[in-house]
């Protein structure tokens, strides 16, 4: 900066203590118009998706939340859920990944896979087409329970590796595309 301005550390120190030229100017004391982040979530959202407005409402905050969700004992679940295809919910995963904190969005994932993610980065997890993933049969409860205990902080899943049970952090949020009625068989 000193040398694009043909300026010397001693400008400088002249600039803190009050000098007027124009590049060492204070801010205005007015602050120009701050955007609602929340409106702004809603509006991008509603650009790319036709969301009844308690959606829209619901989507939008917890897009929000990922930005903060460590800072709460809960991260809610954002499930998105249609009895046919083609309805939108890929499009709103899309557009969510653009607007949530580190997203991490795949079509299919075991629970070792997943467990092993969220531990490394703790990543915001869109899941689409989650119906595939058989949630609701009982050979998947490990990854339905994974589901469920990652929404709390302190959340972790044990697997064995080489012989020996390794502890994996799995508190993150998480968004869960599927057609309707899986989503009675999860505990939140």
């Amino acid at each position: 900066f000193l040398v694009r301005e043909r300026k010397t550390w001693n400008d400088l120190t002249d600039a803190v203590s009050g000098s007027e030229e124009p590049w060492a100017r204070k801010p205005p004391a007015i602050d120009p118009e701050r955007v609602n982040p929340l409106v702004l979530v809603q509006h991008l959202i509603g650009e790319y998706v036709a969301l009844a407005p308690h959606q829209l409402l619901a989507a939008s905050l917890w897009a929000l939340h990922t930005h903060v969700y460590a800072q709460f004992a809960v991260t809610p679940r954002l499930v998105l859920r249609s009895p046919t295809a083609a309805t939108g919910k890929t499009t709103l995963l899309d557009v969510l990944s653009q607007l949530v904190r580190k997203p991490k969005k795949t079509g299919a994932i075991t629970t070792a896979a997943l467990a092993r993610v969220i531990d490394a980065t703790h990543p915001t997890m869109l899941i689409d087409e989650a119906d595939n993933l058989n949630v609701t049969l009982q050979h998947n409860g490990r990854l339905r329970t994974l589901f469920n205990e990652g929404h709390r902080v302190g959340g972790n899943d044990v697997i064995l590796e080489r012989g020996v049970a390794r502890e994996f952090s799995i508190f993150a949020p998480l968004a869960l595309a599927l057609r309707a009625l899986v989503v009675s068989h999860f505990d939140y």
